[in-house]
C-alpha cells in the first residue's frame, strides 16, 4: 500500500484533483469545510506526511503541503497570508522552496557509483607520475634546520606572559521585573489557539479553537499576535504574562527573549520547533516547560511519549468550564518557574 507521500506527489505530478470532504462527507471546494482529504485513500486532513527522503524525514500536515502547492506561485508573504486565512499551517520561508521542488519531483536522481574499470587505470596513471619541483619546494634545504636558540627565547616570553594574575569576576546580571511567555502552536489542529487562549488561561473556561473563532468573526474581531493575561495574586497584586504563536513575535521582545519563555504548548508536530532556539524536543522541554492538551476521549501523539511535556486531558464539550484543571496547569508553571527562572516577574 502506497504511503500518503507517494499518493499526494502522484497526483500532484499528473495533475490530478484532490478532493476535500466535509463533515456530513460531501464534497468541497473549501478546504475550511473539509475534515478529511481523498487522495488514493480517504485521510483526516491533519495526517501528518512523513516526507522520506528529505531532510532527516520532516514531517508536515497533509493540509499545509497540500496549500503550499496550490500556492507556490505567491510571494511568501501572501502565502503565509492566505495559510492563515484557511486556517492551514504553513511551510517557513526557509523550507518553502525546497519543499516544493521535493513534492513536485517525478523522480529521485541515481546516486553516482565509481566505475571499477575507471579506479584502476588511475591507479596505473599515479604509479608513472613524476614529482615537479614548484616555486615552494625548489627552497627546501636538505640538512635540518635547528631553532633551539629561537625554541628558548619565545617560550621565555610566553612564560612571563602567563603568569597567574588576579582573575576579575563579573557578576553576572539577571533580567528583572520581567514578564514570563508562553509560546503556543500555530497548528490549526491545536486545542489551544490564540482565538480561545484567554477565556481558558483567565476564566478557566474552554471554548473549543473552531468556536471562538467563529465568535470573533461575528463579533468582527481580529485575532493579535501578542496576547496579554493578567492573572490575579492571592495578595490582592496581578501578575502579566504574554501568549504567542509564532517566533517572529518571540523576536520582537529582543535578543533575551528566550530567557523569558517558560512553557510551550505543543501538538506533538517536530515542524513547531523548526525555527525554535532548541529545535530538537528533548533539548527543548530541557529548558522550557511543556505541555500537551488532547481530547478525553482520543488518542495522545506518540511523539510526546518521550518528550519531558505534561498532559492535560479536555472533555469535548462544545463549551464548558474546568477551574481544577487551569488551576493546575498554573500550579505546575509556578513550580517550575520557582526552580529555573525565579527572576521572572509572577
Amino acid at each position: 500500500m502506497s504511503t500518503p507521500l507517494l499518493q499526494l506527489k502522484d497526483r500532484i505530478n499528473k495533475n490530478n484533483k484532490i478532493n476535500y470532504k466535509s463533515d456530513n462527507g460531501d464534497y468541497t471546494d473549501d478546504i475550511t469545510k473539509a475534515i478529511s482529504i481523498e487522495l488514493d485513500t480517504l485521510y483526516p486532513r491533519n495526517t501528518p506526511v512523513k516526507l522520506t527522503g528529505y531532510k532527516d524525514d520532516e514531517e508536515y500536515p497533509l493540509d499545509t503541503l497540500i496549500i503550499a502547492i496550490s500556492l507556490k506561485h505567491l510571494p511568501f508573504i501572501e502565502y503565509m497570508k492566505q495559510s492563515k486565512h484557511l486556517a492551514v499551517g504553513f511551510i517557513s520561508a526557509l523550507d518553502r522552496k525546497s519543499v516544493i521542488d521535493f513534492l513536485l519531483s517525478k523522480s529521485d536522481k541515481k546516486r553516482y557509483t565509481t566505475n571499477n574499470q575507471d579506479k584502476e587505470k588511475v591507479k596505473r596513471i599515479k604509479l608513472k607520475e613524476i614529482e615537479l619541483d614548484d616555486r615552494l619546494s625548489s627552497l627546501r634545504g636538505h640538512k635540518p634546520a635547528l631553532f633551539t636558540n629561537l625554541q628558548q627565547s619565545i617560550a621565555q616570553k610566553l612564560q612571563s606572559y602567563n603568569k597567574p594574575s588576579k582573575p576579575v569576576s563579573k557578576p553576572q546580571l539577571k533580567p528583572k521585573n520581567l514578564s514570563p511567555i508562553i509560546i503556543l502552536s500555530s497548528s490549526p489542529t491545536s486545542l489551544l489557539t490564540m482565538y480561545n487562549v484567554k477565556p481558558f488561561l483567565s476564566q478557566a473556561t474552554f471554548i473549543p479553537s473552531n468556536i471562538a473563532k467563529d465568535m470573533a468573526k461575528d463579533n468582527q474581531q481580529s485575532v493579535d499576535d501578542l496576547i496579554t493575561i493578567y492573572r490575579s495574586k492571592p495578595n490582592e497584586q496581578t501578575s502579566k504574562w504574554y501568549i504567542i504563536n509564532s517566533v517572529e513575535t518571540l523576536n520582537k521582545f529582543g535578543p533575551d527573549a528566550w530567557q523569558r519563555v517558560v512553557c510551550v504548548v505543543t501538538t506533538g508536530q517536530l515542524w513547531q520547533f523548526k525555527l525554535y532556539k532548541w529545535s530538537n524536543p528533548r533539548d527543548l522541554f530541557r529548558n522550557v516547560k511543556g505541555v500537551y492538551l488532547h481530547y478525553s476521549n482520543e488518542s495522545i501523539n506518540s511523539n510526546i511519549k518521550d518528550w519531558n511535556v505534561s498532559t492535560f486531558a479536555v472533555d469535548k464539550d462544545k463549551r464548558h468550564t474546568d477551574k481544577s484543571l487551569v488551576s493546575n496547569f498554573w500550579r505546575q508553571l509556578d513550580s517550575w518557574i520557582a526552580t529555573n527562572k525565579p527572576f521572572l516577574t509572577v
